[in-house]
């Protein structure tokens, strides 16, 4: 939230730091853990999307 507001929400986009796996062939996370970690990534862009167009009062 601080830097959307430094630089402008239209410069920031979210993403997945690693985590996935150690590699493309050695798959070190269970895939209903990715899968919820995605999730989680979509619903905190859509809150911090709200937040930023002031249509929910910030945490």
């Amino acid at each position: 939230m601080r830097l959307a507001k430094i630089v402008g929400r239209e410069n920031v986009i979210g993403g997945t730091d690693c985590g996935f796996a150690q590699s493309p062939f050695a798959r070190c996370v269970h895939p209903s853990i990715m899968w919820a970690k995605l999730k989680l990534l979509v619903e905190g862009a859509h809150i911090a999307t709200e937040e930023l167009r002031g249509k929910r009062a910030a945490a």
